[in-house]
């Protein structure tokens, strides 16, 4: 026997719960059976999509799809051994659907987001990509969130919005990425001898390519120091290392040489205020 939602009140809950027992225990049954089956189904469904060979960041999307599809099945199933009206669920949905369609209208452009990162691709699971004051590598692309793992090891979820509103860098989509550096010397060094210990530096690194050809050079005269500039290419997994090595043997070399690396300075003087004529 079916009863409408409208019935559902404080007064006759504990009726309702007499008469249609049996439906409730059964309904809780399905809803755990359904729950633990569905690991069982997010293995068939990983195995189907790996035999594809489809894209990760397709994938992933399609799985967070999947989910949110199973549930919904999953949910009108219980409803319907509970023997409550679906029209009147319906019904109601619908409604909310309208209400929730103004109220969530940033979870829609989420959502938005994700279908136009699929569409046009500016990244993949797997890039690294640097987002804001965020840089790592996207390591999945949901229904309404991606998700990336920073260097840091921890994990950043931004909405899809967000991320297709905004300016994004994706550092994978070449193989190869310009360092750029700066280091400041003295007035009083020699910039030749500076220039020689930057390029033999660079010569003797392994992981630093020698095409395009890495330029050292003094880049401007500024307010306290002769600022060089460095720029070397690599691949993307050796940037971090680079950049490190060639900072640590640059100053190691600096200090060898007696080479001032110096920082801005400002002097202040105290005098001691005229007096005028009149004596004041």
């Amino acid at each position: 026997m079916k009863f409408d939602i409208k019935q559902l009140t404080l007064d006759n809950l504990l009726a309702i719960f007499e008469k249609h027992g049996l439906n409730i225990i059964i309904a809780l049954t399905v809803y755990y059976v359904g729950r633990y089956g569905k690991s069982y189904i997010d293995k068939a469904v990983n195995r189907f999509l790996e035999r594809t060979h489809m894209e990760r960041s397709i994938s992933s999307f399609i799985k967070s799809v999947y989910s949110l599809i199973y549930y919904v099945i999953l949910f009108y199933i219980i409803i319907d051994i509970l023997g409550i009206d679906l029209s009147s669920i319906t019904t109601l949905l619908g409604a909310l659907g309208i209400v929730l369609g103004f109220a969530f209208k940033e979870t829609l452009g989420n959502f938005c987001g994700g279908l136009m990162i699929l569409v046009f691709k500016p990244f993949k699971v797997g890039h690294v990509v640097e987002y804001g004051k965020y840089i790592g590598e996207m390591v999945a692309i949901e229904l309404f969130y991606t998700r990336m793992k920073n260097f840091q090891n921890e994990l950043v979820i931004i909405p899809n919005g967000i991320i297709t509103n905004n300016v994004i860098r994706n550092l994978s989509k070449n193989k190869v990425r310009r360092l750029d550096l700066t280091y400041g010397v003295g007035y009083k060094s020699d910039i030749r001898q500076v220039k020689k210990i930057l390029d033999e530096i660079i010569a003797g690194h392994p992981k630093i390519l020698k095409s395009p050809e890495p330029v050292a050079r003094l880049g401007e005269m500024g307010d306290s120091a002769l600022n060089f500039v460095v720029y070397v290419y690599v691949k993307n997994e050796d940037y971090g290392t680079v950049k490190y090595d060639l900072n640590e043997g640059i100053k190691i070399k600096f200090d060898e040489h007696n080479i001032e690396i110096p920082f801005p300075q400002m002097d202040i003087y105290i005098g001691k205020k005229e007096s005028d004529d009149s004596g004041n």
